[in-house]
């Protein structure tokens, strides 16, 4: 897991599987959106999306990474991500 503290990147290791994380995150915001098999994504750190209905690559705030949306979640992605 990433996490932004004071503007740094750290990385996390935890020992629960990405459906118990889900859960407690939204427990705690609404905000956190599955985005491929292995992504949860924080809607509110999403700073630009580019690419089409094959798919979608979101850049995060302070991340250099870019995480994909796949094909089977961009209904549900738009949906989450509209009600902003």
């Amino acid at each position: 897991m990433y996490c932004t503290a004071s503007g740094v990147l750290k990385k996390h290791m935890l020992r629960i599987t990405l459906k118990e994380l889900q859960e407690q995150l939204n427990s705690s915001s609404k905000y956190v959106q599955k985005t491929h098999r292995s992504y949860l994504v924080n809607l509110k750190a999403i700073e630009e999306i580019t690419g089409n209905a094959q798919g979608y690559q979101l850049s995060l705030t302070n991340c250099p990474l870019l995480v994909p949306v796949s094909r089977a979640n961009i209904t549900l992605f738009n949906a989450a991500y509209g009600e902003l």
